[in-house]
């Protein structure tokens, strides 16, 4: 069977992810809804169990917003979404009610309670970090926050929290030239092949905006940018990239400053920062992770279904991540033949001290210094003589 590379989603966590806010989550999309009740308190009496805890309906074949105006009138008029058109909506929406205090002490799922607070904290992260999270996603193109703010005409009215998009045709290659944001974008260009034909550079910016006292004001004017390689030597499952951040006139920044932008590790989306690469710029690799989501699976004493995907880690952490890692330098010292060897050397690993059992970082970098005493010098003017030395 090929890669399906056009599918989203890989692990299968995605959507569980809203049980951390909600109990009753509900999808409507074509002419069909679906509500989920895992407590089976609410839609027993429609035919929901234990076995089966939600409930699907088509909702062109009833009045629903007469007959189950509570549930439905939500979605009505959000995102071009008119229930009583008598259309399929051509889309799909995902209604996450917050997990109130009541609910929250008598949820089995979790105890986590949405208040206003809790709004605000994730609001401030979206906009603090949405610049990243379209870096390394391959059919996601914009992602905005938006508040209900009222109705008019029946209809909810939105004020945005924070955007950000990718430019380029809908549907087609991701441009070489990427700009996000919801305000001006580069045009679309085609994608340039770099060293070897397997590297694509790939910049990106941000605009964000909030509204302040009833005023759309900019909360972030200043462009974020990056060189993006990807490796497309391996499979879809087993491709690796590397998100380079730039400064002014697109130079490669000084990643050993305090004020530089922290390197993150990326299975799509970023993943928790207690998973560290002990690297300084921002990796994609899809690789495995425990139970918990917060560390690498790599144990191997493992059952039998889990050694294939602690295998599959091991060959991204000692080969393709520090292989990508080099090619990437390399590429660099052509591209960027007068790059300062102090931020050239931002982009090495640091070395393990021996301690204690061996962690991601740990292989990455002794992978990698193996590979560069092994391997073909880097020909940068500013870089070759520290790189012998």
């Amino acid at each position: 069977m090929g890669e399906e590379t056009q599918r989203i989603g890989r692990f299968g966590l995605g959507f569980n992810s809203v049980y951390n806010l909600t109990d009753l989550p509900s999808i409507l999309s074509d002419d069909m809804v679906l509500f989920l009740d895992p407590h089976v308190q609410h839609l027993q009496a429609m035919g929901a169990s234990t076995q089966k805890p939600g409930i699907k309906l088509r909702f062109l074949k009833v009045s629903v917003l007469d007959r189950f105006r509570d549930q439905f009138e939500p979605y009505h008029g959000l995102m071009g979404c008119d229930l009583s058109s008598g259309a399929p909506f051509k889309g799909t929406l995902i209604r996450v009610p917050f997990r109130t205090e009541e609910a929250a002490r008598g949820s089995e799922i979790s105890s986590i309670m949405v208040d206003s607070a809790m709004v605000e904290t994730l609001s401030k992260q979206f906009q603090a970090e949405a610049f990243q999270w379209l870096l390394f996603l391959q059919s996601v193109r914009q992602v905005e926050m938006s508040e209900i703010v009222g109705v008019e005409d029946g209809r909810p009215v939105l004020r945005s929290r924070g955007a950000v998009s990718l430019s380029g045709r809908p549907g087609g290659p991701r441009p070489s030239i990427v700009t996000c944001g919801p305000g001006e974008r580069s045009p679309h260009a085609p994608i340039r092949e770099g060293r070897a034909g397997l590297w694509e550079p790939v910049p990106a910016g941000i605009v964000l905006q909030e509204e302040q006292d009833g005023q759309q004001a900019a909360l972030a004017t200043t462009s974020r940018r990056y060189h993006l390689y990807t490796d497309t030597r391996h499979g879809f499952q087993s491709r690796v990239a590397i998100a380079v951040p730039l400064g002014i006139a697109d130079a490669v920044v000084d990643l050993t400053r305090q004020d530089a932008e922290k390197g993150r590790v990326f299975c799509f989306l970023p993943v928790p920062k207690s998973i560290d690469l002990g690297l300084r710029v921002h990796v994609h690799a899809p690789l495995n992770m425990a139970q918990d989501r917060r560390s690498v699976l790599l144990d191997d004493r493992v059952g039998e279904s889990e050694r294939e995907l602690v295998r599959h880690n091991l060959v991204l952490l000692g080969d393709l991540v520090p292989g990508a890692l080099l090619a990437c330098l390399q590429d660099l010292a052509v591209r960027r033949n007068q790059m300062p060897p102090s931020h050239f050397f931002g982009f090495f690993p640091t070395l393990p001290e021996g301690r204690g059992m061996e962690t991601p970082a740990d292989r990455i970098a002794r992978s990698f210094y193996a590979r560069l005493v092994s391997g073909p010098s880097f020909t940068s003017a500013s870089a070759r003589k520290d790189t012998a030395n």
